[in-house]
């Protein structure tokens, strides 16, 4: 459930930036301006043109329950035994990386079908890469939640393991923390309950 979570949530950014350039409703700036009313533009964000729009709003939504599970899930006793963290070394630069690559994949015009297609084809390509290569422990939004990215050395996991951590943690420092694994190369440091809140 926890590397699912931290996949939907490695989208949200997606989300909504491909929002902010899909929504099409008519905007006037002038000084005559009048609020056309929540039923006239309730009627706009239904049309079809922007139906990638709406999708963007709920996956939005996915994503804010799925890192609301995620925080949940954190909050019980970790399923791991105590183990000594070695060589920490701070990753959080590679939020940066995946943050540029998202900005990339957004940059599409939708109107039109073919250009449409393109961007789903390339959205499940993204996802299928996230999950295979454990992308979604960069996700930029992790960050900006106050989650710190390392890798570290660990007696009965081994070398370059990354490890989330809302604590900062400082490089080359030894660690004797319990945690929860998320994949084979991805655990996320035990936070007690009364952190978290």
């Amino acid at each position: 459930m926890n590397k699912i979570s931290l996949c939907v949530m490695s989208m949200e950014l997606i989300f909504i930036l491909v929002f902010i350039e899909a929504i099409d409703f008519p905007v006037y700036f002038g000084s005559d301006w009048e609020f056309v009313g929540w039923k006239n533009m309730l009627g706009y964000l239904c049309e079809l043109r922007n139906i990638i729009a709406i999708l963007c709003v709920a996956g939005v939504m996915w994503s804010e329950v799925a890192y609301g599970l995620f925080k949940y899930q954190l909050k019980g006793t970790p399923n791991s035994i105590p183990d000594t963290l070695k060589n920490v070394d701070n990753k959080d630069v590679e939020y940066l990386s995946l943050l540029l690559t998202i900005i990339t994949i957004v940059c599409f015009d939708f109107c039109n079908l073919r250009d449409i297609i393109i961007y789903v084809i390339v959205f499940v390509l993204y996802w299928i890469i996230t999950i295979h290569t454990e992308l979604y422990a960069t996700n930029p939004l992790l960050r900006i939640r106050g989650m710190h990215l390392y890798t570290a050395t660990a007696d009965k996991i081994g070398e370059g393991t990354m490890f989330l951590s809302y604590e900062n943690i400082k490089p080359g420092q030894i660690v004797n923390r319990q945690y929860k694994k998320i994949s084979k190369h991805v655990y996320v440091l035990y936070t007690p309950q009364e952190k978290m809140k």
